[in-house]
């Protein structure tokens, strides 16, 4: 089973993007899988890496897009958020703080603040 259904429709606040399960992208370290948006640049895209090599997991997701500046000119956007994590912590608790950190977001005026370079 996939991170998300295939596709899935997610949304920017404003517009619906659908993303499309494209594969598992070759990595040694990593397993990467890529989603893209058809109706998009191919620059447009979720990316998910697993890392379980060693007593440290690592988990990264990633969303990247195209927008356009005001000069008219393309510029990638990109977010990221990853958890590490060790292997002895109970999955129960790294969830704990994973919704911690995923409440952050969702505190009012977080996104203002936070790209207006408060801490």
């Amino acid at each position: 089973m996939g991170l998300f259904t295939n596709p899935v429709t997610l949304s920017d606040g404003s517009t619906n993007h659908i993303f499309s399960y494209r594969g598992q992208v070759s990595n040694n370290k990593s397993v990467v899988g890529e989603y893209l948006e058809p109706a998009a640049s191919l620059a447009t895209k979720l990316v998910v890496k697993q890392d379980d090599s060693g007593s440290v997991k690592r988990r990264l997701f990633q969303t990247q897009r195209l927008v356009l500046g005001t000069d008219g000119k393309p510029y990638l956007d990109t977010v990221n958020t990853t958890h590490t994590y060790n292997e002895m912590v109970p999955i129960a608790d790294t969830k704990k703080t994973f919704a911690l950190h995923l409440d952050g977001f969702a505190e009012a005026g977080f996104s203002d603040n936070f790209h207006a370079g408060l801490i």
